[in-house]
């Protein structure tokens, strides 16, 4: 009986293009393979330079490079050279950062997105940026928005998808000035006073308001809040812990340092329920807030008085069960 393959569990990785045979009448035959729906020609079949051909197209594509060889700039519209950077950096980028990306790339597609990278301009880029005066962005926003395009070009540059020429005469629009085009300027974020934060704290959920707290203490990004970990504890006393973070903003620097929050006593005993007994896991959890929520509202359920007419209903329904069910007889 022949033997059955056996499927190995895991990932599939993606198929690696195959090196295909063109037939020739004069007895040459050419060899190609085809990468992300496009042929590429590697010369002679059979021979030594069509192999390294071959093997150079190949390590290409693992790396995500792609030469001019393969694909003409003058080829790659605007269109196709955003779907290209949006698709790496929904792999590298946060969420939230991805989508600011994704919303501003589709102003540029919708109306330059069919002509070429090669024949975008400081004037396209200046009409684009008309788009956002119009709709009376803030002046910081608009000239955020202007340097993600910018970055976007300066990406296809490093792909040899745009010539450099492009992205360096979209880098000479001067940002918006304070005062011009009569733009509303951001407002800036007041400060918080600690009484508002303690009459606050009495109102929040145990989870949220642990939160506050620890922010409040170690004065730690909204993020790395999030997403501190048990693991990463150490418990040098009883009054006194450390906590690494695996990540944070400057941890992409190459003289980054391990960045670590202590938390005193008063923290501790903030911590310690939402713990409980785990040894690893993120403290702070939203199944747990989840689940305080249901507690409270089953205790506000009991102690809360029913008004005349819903207890009426309640009994009506006591007298008959077939009648909330819709039954007759």
């Amino acid at each position: 009986m022949p033997k059955k393959k056996i499927k190995k569990a895991g990932k599939a990785s993606p198929k690696q293009p195959a090196i295909h045979r063109q037939k020739r009448r004069n007895g040459k035959d050419t060899a190609f393979t085809v990468i992300d729906g496009r042929r590429i020609h590697l010369g002679i079949y059979g021979t030594p330079e069509a192999e390294k051909e071959y093997r150079r197209a190949i390590a290409e594509w693992n790396t995500g490079i792609i030469t001019p060889k393969q694909f003409n700039t003058a080829n790659v519209t605007v269109a196709e050279l955003v779907l290209r950077f949006l698709k790496e950096r929904k792999e590298k980028a946060s969420p939230i950062q991805w989508d600011k990306e994704h919303r501003i790339s589709t102003v540029i597609v919708s109306l330059y997105g069919d002509i070429d990278v090669a024949t975008f301009d400081i004037n396209c880029l200046r009409s684009v940026r008309n788009e956002f005066i119009q709709k009376r962005y803030v002046r910081r926003e608009i000239n955020g928005r202007v340097q993600v395009i910018q970055r976007v070009f300066r990406w296809g540059v490093s792909y040899k998808l745009v010539p450099a020429t492009v992205y360096h005469e979209l880098k000479a629009l001067i940002p918006i000035k304070k005062g011009e085009y009569d733009l509303p300027e951001s407002k800036k974020c007041p400060i918080v006073s600690v009484t508002d934060i303690e009459k606050t704290l009495a109102e929040l959920s145990p989870v949220i308001r642990a939160m506050v707290q620890i922010h409040l203490a170690t004065a730690a990004r909204p993020t790395e809040i999030c997403e501190l970990r048990i693991e990463n504890i150490d418990r040098q006393s009883k009054d006194l812990w450390a906590v690494k973070l695996d990540h944070h903003k400057t941890d992409h620097l190459e003289n980054a340092e391990t960045k670590i929050l202590y938390l005193a006593k008063p923290e501790i005993d903030v911590l310690l329920p939402l713990i409980g007994d785990r040894t690893e896991g993120y403290i702070f959890r939203p199944i747990d807030a989840v689940r305080y929520e249901k507690e409270r509202r089953a205790t506000e359920a009991v102690f809360t008085k029913k008004q005349p007419s819903r207890a009426a209903r309640d009994a009506e329904r006591a007298k008959n069960p077939k009648q909330e069910f819709g039954v007759r007889g």
